[in-house]
């Protein structure tokens, strides 16, 4: 039973990016990194964004679509 668990934190820097620091857990080894964050940020965080994580040493991990979506107080975010 794998017990990977992950979390990300994003910080919003201009109407058209985000940064992220994420921090994970893999086969009880922890690794962290930064990411970049894309896409129309003009309405607080509510949007859809391409993200790419990089490992601490700056190699690209991988790029993916991030939808983050207003749910009353609560921010839903989608990662496919």
């Amino acid at each position: 039973m794998k017990n990977d668990i992950g979390i990300v934190i994003y910080t919003k820097t201009s109407d058209s990016e985000l940064a992220a620091k994420w921090f994970s857990s893999e086969d009880n080894k922890q690794v962290h990194g930064t990411g970049k964050v894309i896409g129309n940020a003009t309405d607080g965080f509510n949007g859809d964004y391409t993200v790419e994580y990089y490992l601490h040493g700056g190699e690209i991990l991988g790029a993916f679509d991030l939808e983050i979506r207003k749910d009353g107080d609560l921010l839903t975010i989608l990662e496919g």
